[in-house]
C-alpha cells in the first residue's frame, strides 16, 4: 500500500475496501499463490 503506484484509483479503492477480514483473505490468497508458483518452478527445474 505504501509503494507509489501508477494507478492511484486502484490503490484508493483497495484502501477504502480493506478491513481485517478482507486483508486476511488477500494475505492467505497471496500465500497460496506464492506456494503454487514455487511448486511449479520446482517442477520445471527438476527436468
Amino acid at each position: 500500500m505504501n509503494i507509489e503506484a501508477r494507478y492511484q484509483e486502484y490503490k484508493d479503492e483497495l484502501a477504502t475496501s480493506l478491513n481485517s477480514d478482507r486483508a486476511k483473505y488477500i494475505l492467505e490468497t497471496t500465500k497460496q499463490m506464492h506456494a503454487w508458483i514455487l511448486q511449479k518452478f520446482s517442477e520445471k527445474t527438476k527436468h
